[in-house]
């Protein structure tokens, strides 16, 4: 994870998000409804303004399905 990670404890599926600007990877950590970091994936090519987007969504969980997913190339990182 990078400085800017975001830990979200009110999400019912994502345990933290970041960015690596140096990557332009956007990073998300998926827990369980335990609480346990179940996996982490690394999102390529993400513009800093979508990161910026992130962090003032009303549900970070919502927001990765709507604009992440699917948009963007991922990869489960260990």
């Amino acid at each position: 994870m990078s400085d800017d990670k975001i830990t979200t404890p009110d999400s019912s599926n994502i345990a933290s998000f970041a960015y690596a600007p140096a990557r332009s990877a956007f990073i998300v950590e998926f827990k369980d409804k335990a609480g346990n970091i179940m996996a982490t994936w690394e999102y390529e090519k993400v513009p800093p303004q979508v990161f910026a987007e992130a962090k003032q969504a009303e549900s970070i969980g919502r927001f990765v399905r709507m604009r992440i997913i699917g948009y963007y190339e991922g990869r489960e990182i260990k």
